[in-house]
């Protein structure tokens, strides 16, 4: 029987505190049926039409619970209409599955033995990745009637600066980037330095003004990390890759002298 992480923080998520109790049944019914499908990253390969066939709702109450739930920052809709809960691998990571373990702790103990080649060729399943970029992908395109992707929209109001700039010309920039992450990473990262940047703050320490939306894209700025906290893990090093010195914070890659310099 499948199952899925249902964490006590739940009752002090402000986002969950935002629901009403329907909406709070289907928010609990949707993550059950992300489990069900075993959805990569959280993202169904369905439609509202679909989901709602699963889950037996009446279709103008689901429809209007999921946008909550994308106001709210609980799910992203995808420009193909698919929807993805957020942050689904923090919380519902593999690390439970015992037979993926036991499979892996046999084949390394047979090749110390000698019994197996180490080079075996895996099956499909174990070595197909998923990708978190769209990288090598046309990037998606409007829908008919719209200027802008669903995921750009997401982004462009989600983005926190106070002065974003164009929004055509951070459109274009956005489809010109081919190693652009998916949309949630993207929305985990701006959640991430937010908080950095408060906490920065609180420290006295110097925080550079959010960029335009353009150049925030242009020089891959989601990779800035503003103070080294729990929820920056995804920082890649703290020496700057001009000066080569140590630095407690990075704005393209730089420490604050030579960013400024």
């Amino acid at each position: 029987m499948k199952w899925f992480r249902l964490w006590v923080d739940i009752l002090d998520d402000h986002k969950i505190a935002q629901l009403n109790d329907y909406e709070h049944r289907v928010f609990i019914d949707l993550m059950a049926l992300t489990s069900e499908q075993d959805a990569i990253n959280g993202r169904l390969t369905w439609d509202l039409t679909a989901i709602n066939r699963r889950l037996r709702r009446r279709y103008d109450h689901l429809k209007r619970s999921v946008e909550t739930f994308q106001r709210v920052g609980l799910v992203i809709i995808s420009d193909e209409g698919f929807v993805t809960i957020t942050n689904w691998n923090k919380r519902q990571y593999k690390s439970d599955d015992s037979y993926g373990r036991v499979k892996k702790l046999r084949h390394e103990r047979s090749v110390r033995n000698g019994s197996e080649t180490a080079n075996e060729t895996p099956s499909d399943s174990d070595s197909d990745s998923d990708s978190d970029t769209y990288k090598n992908k046309k990037p998606p395109t409007p829908l008919k009637g719209e200027k802008y992707t669903r995921d750009f929209e997401t982004f462009w109001k989600s983005y926190p600066g106070r002065s974003p700039g164009s929004k055509e010309a951070a459109f274009k920039s956005w489809q010109k980037r081919k190693d652009l992450p998916t949309i949630e990473i993207l929305l985990e990262n701006l959640t991430r330095q937010t908080k950095e940047r408060a906490e920065a703050g609180e420290k006295n320490l110097f925080c550079p003004e959010w960029p335009m939306v353009t150049t925030y894209l242009n020089n891959g700025r989601w990779n800035d990390v503003y103070l080294k906290t729990e929820t920056s893990e995804t920082a890649v090093g703290w020496v700057c890759k001009k000066c080569h010195k140590k630095t407690n914070s990075l704005q393209a890659g730089m420490c604050h002298a030579c960013y400024e310099g």
